[in-house]
């Protein structure tokens, strides 16, 4: 009997950060995503990939989730849940079963090295990359945590944390997936660093990718939902999340940001800027910077 149950649901390629946090919610083991786009960019430089995988010009995104063939009844029924409530423009939905490795070792083809920002490489730990001069690698295995450096609302979040982290800050990341943005964090020289994340397998994921970075020593990994019993205060708060988890956010950063400190928030669709934008104003943030990918916003607030 196989051990797995993948459920392959096709979506346009700006929802896909918002279906695999909405993946997350039923516990799922393990998600893996076919991003067209992020494919057709890596033939052009990784020859293995082969033509006859590469989607055309205007394919959905397939966002793949595992669940254990022993408790897929509960889980699948949650799911359907889910996708219900929030009303995404889904196109199809697939289901069929496959052993452990078929799922294990798929995703690996699609991960290669890139560069994001100046001097920032995202390496996956089983390749291999001659580094530059100058740059900082970031070596990573997300496992089942999101968070591969590839996406574009966390590509603008490592360009923002490169831009702003200073050496010495204290630096949050509230829903650390993987831990790509706490380690890049601690990379570039901060002093303190608290990854935050509600899910077990990405505080463990986390807590792994800390380790073997080099930074464990910086980067404390915690299980907590969003700021919750966070004491102290910090220079930045870094947020890769879900538009409406960070207007929920908001009131918390405010308390834990010093005067002058900068909430770094990616995830935001564009239709949801103005509001997210409202509800950072009326807490007294100032928006120092917007920056746009695709139907995607990060932004930069201060707190005065």
């Amino acid at each position: 009997m196989p051990k797995w149950v993948e459920v392959a649901v096709s979506i346009s390629e700006e929802w896909i950060e918002s279906l695999s946090y909405a993946l997350r919610e039923t516990g799922v083991n393990g998600i893996a995503i076919d991003d067209p786009g992020a494919l057709r960019s890596l033939s052009a430089t990784e020859p293995e990939i082969r033509p006859d995988i590469i989607p055309p010009h205007g394919a959905p995104a397939v966002v793949k989730a595992y669940f254990p063939w022993e408790t897929q009844e509960k889980q699948l029924q949650k799911l359907a849940e889910i996708l219900e409530s929030m009303s995404l423009p889904i196109s199809k939905v697939e289901t069929r079963e496959m052993e452990e490795k078929e799922w294990q070792d798929a995703w690996k083809i699609y991960y290669k090295p890139v560069k994001v920002g100046n001097k920032l490489v995202i390496k996956p730990e089983w390749e291999e990359y001659s580094t530059q001069e100058d740059e900082i690698v970031i070596q990573m295995d997300p496992g089942q945590a999101f968070g591969t450096g590839t996406h574009p609302t966390t590509a603008m979040c490592l360009e923002l944390i490169e831009e702003y982290v200073a050496a010495g800050d204290s630096v949050i990341d509230v829903g650390t997936g993987s831990g790509i943005l706490a380690v890049t964090a601690a990379l570039l020289g901060s002093a303190r660093v608290l990854a935050l994340d509600m899910d077990k397998v990405a505080v463990q994921m986390a807590a792994e990718n800390t380790r073997r970075n080099g930074v464990s020593s910086t980067v404390r990994v915690k299980e907590g939902n969003l700021l919750d019993n966070v004491e102290g205060r910090f220079d930045i708060v870094v947020a890769n999340i879900l538009s409406s988890v960070i207007i929920e956010l908001a009131p918390d950063a405010a308390k834990v940001l010093r005067s002058g400190g900068y909430f770094i928030a990616s995830g935001i669709i564009r239709e949801r800027l103005p509001e997210v934008r409202g509800v950072l104003e009326k807490m007294g943030f100032l928006i120092k910077e917007l920056r746009h990918q695709g139907e995607w916003v990060a932004l930069v607030a201060v707190y005065p």
